[in-house]
């Protein structure tokens, strides 16, 4: 890791905006959304996905690849 780099970078952030953020967040709005889901349609469509598929897709990926691909980009993007 580049710790110089990171931690250069938590020194620039600005943090009184980001901890005043949630002050300002319409809560009541967010806590009530999960309320308003049509869980029942939800909850259906998860019974009908094809479980096993999606598994064995998962399980046919190149993760070897993918994980080198990831550790190889230039991540201070």
């Amino acid at each position: 890791m580049d710790w110089p780099s990171i931690t250069n970078n938590l020194d620039r952030m600005d943090w009184p905006s980001i901890t005043n953020g949630p002050d300002k967040m319409d809560w009541p709005s967010i806590t009530n959304g999960p309320d308003k889901m049509d869980w029942p349609s939800i909850t259906s469509g998860l019974d009908r996905m094809d479980w096993p598929s999606i598994a064995n897709a998962l399980h046919k990926m190149d993760w070897p690849s993918i994980t080198n691909a990831l550790h190889m980009m230039d991540w201070p993007l």
